[in-house]
């Protein structure tokens, strides 16, 4: 039968990012044509469009709407949005009996919503408002729970939206938010016979903002004494995003003016208040530490570091799986884990709420969606202060490690840029970080996810390029990755000269940083390093290739003083250049098969710099051994050890040989076929089962791996291989010992050996319907 036309299901789950199990349903009401073979399905390709069109329909008319900025309770339940049960978190507040409690998170985890639903809950109207938690979690906790429902007085404001230029501007805010909150109990308290005059007149002076500013301090208490007197219920106060008014108070220089209103705000209303039931604040920080809670000892902290309550911000991996199989896109689990997922909130990992949801409504496009929701200039601003370990931090963040870093969990927006662990601590509360390891006095901190290194990337690239300038930032990329020294050299000057003030007492850190700005530009292309070991020291900057066919790039730094001499600064950059060779800098790299490498010495004098450079790949055309024929053995020093090998030793007729050369061919083939490293671990595990018993520390076996590994060229041997491939980690030393001493000039012996090509002709064909695994 010709199944010319037909697509395997597989296939259009992961073209339509629809689940299999929905599209089978499709073919069992004969919807779409298809074929079963051995229970896989075949689906005929007119068919795809039925397919999209049939889920669209299903996606708008009958599946619950994806409340994508909806942030109030009572709209989400009326209008039947999908909503991600958060309602336990009543029964864990109610028992834990907290007086005040605040929660901090970063934006659009779900603060506002779970706010809105505790005050709808709790607050006692005209209507009956059970009816929106009758099918909620909360209703199946038991009538201790249901009891509370409705009951209290519920004073709610969000300060979100408090954002101003000047203080005179926020204060109006602020009286304003006041102001129609009173309004909101005006017919109680102005009603009521247990308000006195003085009572009622205080009341229309808040109402009518004429009251003074102290007044305006006191409201927020007065307003719950009030309405106490009044019915006879204490209220329950809800501040959500109490810190928005602060952040912008200190971004636009009026902190000191906005610090002083809400702490007598906010602690009048929340300590030793009669009239006070509970409180519920929520924010980005806790920022106790500026004394806005002062003395205010019935507050219980409840933020990213701790683990009660730590489930009800964001969404659970199971809650996202729900979610996703609701909407039949449970096949996309893995993309979203990849891009949206990795916050550690207390002991849960949490995925990011706002993402899925717009991921979901934009048909499981991933992409960044939380970096849109407000400025990511924290990222930006922070790039230029950092000085050389901050870059080599950030290189490794960008790189997918974690840093290791002091936190402050009361760190304040006056301390931020104080040291560099405050930086770490802000990013970390504000969702930019996640921790991934608690030590006994540090933590470990990285990027979350893709999205947030996306951002990371997005901001610094545009940060670089508003600094350096388009022109000339494109100027010293391409120089940079084609080894181009008079471009390159004429680039850095132009950019020290209009950017750099006149340095006489520069040091080399402060050039390592300049150039280390610089290369991060790069990011997208290449893994960037700084200051790590390799070969026989620490090189300065390295650029990996994410493509192992571009070209690497390794940089040394120098610095001179007081010269005027070009001379000088010449010879300066060729030593920065040969500390490089000597050191074997490239040793790593050779060993991941990378074929190109730039090495490339700078050395700088103030504004002066010198630059020089060479292409390893010119330096390295073979890396056959050599002998002399002359002598009879080969000398390999590693560490003041000897390993030698006569000349007459008949490696072909060795049982090992043969069958490591075997080996070596089948992971050379699969190599030069794109194959993948999971084929090559299973030749290497069956080889070396066979050869379990053999003794691997002899001199023969050594040189006879080393000798049929070089036959092949050294770049076939990963990073990854060598790790895989532990029996042999002391044997690659060897080689890249050897390597490193043939480099330096130290053999000039030759052996008669396959060559490559010789390997190559004669290897298997790769079965094309061979499964792939990893990439090698």
């Amino acid at each position: 039968m010709d199944y010319s036309n037909y697509i395997q299901i597989n296939n259009i789950e992961k073209l339509c990012k629809i689940d299999s199990s929905y599209i089978i349903d499709l073919c069992n009401s004969n919807k779409i044509h298809y074929k079963n073979i051995n229970n896989q399905y075949f689906i005929a390709q007119e068919d795809i469009d039925i397919i999209k069109n049939e889920y669209d329909t299903l996606f708008n008319k009958k599946l619950k709407r994806l409340p994508i900025g909806i942030s109030d309770f009572k709209e989400l339940i009326d209008r039947n949005y999908y909503y991600v049960d958060k309602t336990l978190l009543i029964e864990q507040l109610l028992d834990a009996g907290d007086k005040v409690s605040l929660f901090t998170r970063p934006r659009r985890f779900g603060k506002t919503l779970n706010m809105s639903m505790l005050k709808t809950f709790f607050e006692k109207t005209d209507n009956d408002t059970s009816s929106y938690f009758k099918e909620t979690k909360i209703w199946q906790a038991g009538e201790r729970y249901i009891s509370e429902q409705g009951k209290y007085n519920v004073i709610y404001l969000t300060l979100k939206d408090v954002r101003a230029e000047t203080w005179d501007e926020l204060y109006k805010l602020l009286t304003s938010q006041i102001q129609q909150k009173y309004g909101e109990f005006e017919e109680y308290i102005l009603s009521s016979k247990n308000i006195n005059r003085i009572g009622k007149d205080y009341f229309e002076k808040i109402e009518t903002k004429t009251a003074d500013i102290t007044e305006f301090k006191e409201s927020l208490f007065y307003l719950s004494d009030l309405l106490y007197k009044a019915t006879h219920i204490k209220s329950i106060i809800i501040i959500d995003e109490y810190d928005t008014p602060i952040q912008t108070a200190y971004t636009n220089g009026y902190y000191s003016e906005a610090i002083d209103f809400l702490k007598t705000f906010l602690s009048m209303g929340l300590k030793d208040n009669q009239a006070l039931e509970k409180g519920f604040i929520s924010g980005i920080l806790q920022v106790n530490k500026e004394s806005i809670f002062s003395g205010l000892n019935n507050l219980k902290v409840y933020s990213l570091f701790d683990n009660k309550r730590s489930e009800f911000f964001g969404f659970t991996t199971e809650e996202v799986r729900e979610m996703l199989h609701y909407y039949h896109r449970g096949n996309c689990i893995n993309e979203v884990l990849d891009w949206y997922d990795g916050y550690l909130f207390g002991n849960n990992e949490i995925i990011n709420p706002w993402s899925i949801l717009n991921y979901l409504t934009s048909d499981c496009n991933a992409k960044e969606y939380w970096a849109n929701t407000s400025s990511n200039d924290l990222i930006t601003d922070i790039t230029p202060k950092l000085q050389k370990d901050d870059f080599n931090n950030l290189c490794s963040l960008m790189n997918g490690q974690s840093i290791e870093t002091e936190l402050d969990r009361n760190i304040t927006y006056l301390s931020i840029n104080d040291k560099t662990s405050n930086i770490y601590s802000y990013l970390l509360a504000a969702g930019y970080l996640t921790i991934s390891k608690q030590n006994d006095r540090t933590y470990d901190v990285k990027l979350p996810n893709k999205e947030i290194r996306n951002i990371y990337e997005t901001e610094v690239l545009y940060k670089a390029e508003k600094t350096i300038g388009r022109d000339l930032m494109h100027e010293i990329t391409n120089a940079l990755e084609k080894n181009n020294i008079p471009v390159l050299q004429k680039s850095i000057n132009k950019y020290i000269a209009q950017s750099v003030s006149f340095y006489d007492s520069a040091y080399e850190n402060f050039y390592h940083g300049l150039i280390l700005g610089m290369c991060v530009i790069e990011y997208g292309k290449y893994w960037i390093k700084s200051n790590r070991e390799a070969g026989k020291g620490r090189f300065d900057i390295c650029l990996e290739p994410i493509n192992k066919e571009n070209n690497a790039i390794i940089i040394e730094v120098k610095q001179i003083q007081n010269t005027t001499s070009k001379e000088d600064l010449h010879n300066k950059a060729q030593e920065a250049l040969k500390q490089i060779e000597e050191k074997s800098y490239c040793s790593e790299l050779l060993s991941k098969g990378i074929k190109h490498i730039n090495t490339i010495g700078m050395a700088f004098c103030s504004k002066e710099v010198e630059i020089v450079g060479k292409n390893l790949e010119n330096e390295r055309e073979d890396f056959t051994l050599e002998t002399d024929s002359s002598k009879d053995e080969l000398d390999l020093e590693d560490k003041n050890e000897k390993i030698s090998l006569s000349k007459d030793a008949n490696l072909f007729e060795s049982d090992f040989y043969e069958k490591f050369n075997n080996l070596i061919d089948t992971i050379y083939n699969n190599a030069k076929s794109n194959s993948k490293l999971i084929e090559n671990n299973k030749y290497i595990r069956d080889f070396v089962k066979d050869f379990e018993d053999y003794d691997l520390s002899n001199d023969f076996t050594r040189e006879a791996l080393i000798k049929t590994i070089n036959s092949i060229g050294i770049e076939l041997i990963s990073s990854n291989l060598t790790k895989t491939w532990n029996d042999y980690l002391k044997i690659h030393d060897h080689l890249i010992d050897y390597h490193n001493c043939k480099a330096n000039g130290h053999y000039n012996n030759e052996i008669d050996i396959s060559s490559k090509d010789t390997i190559e002709k004669d290897l298997p064909e790769r079965d094309e319907n061979e499964r792939d695994g990893p990439e090698l």
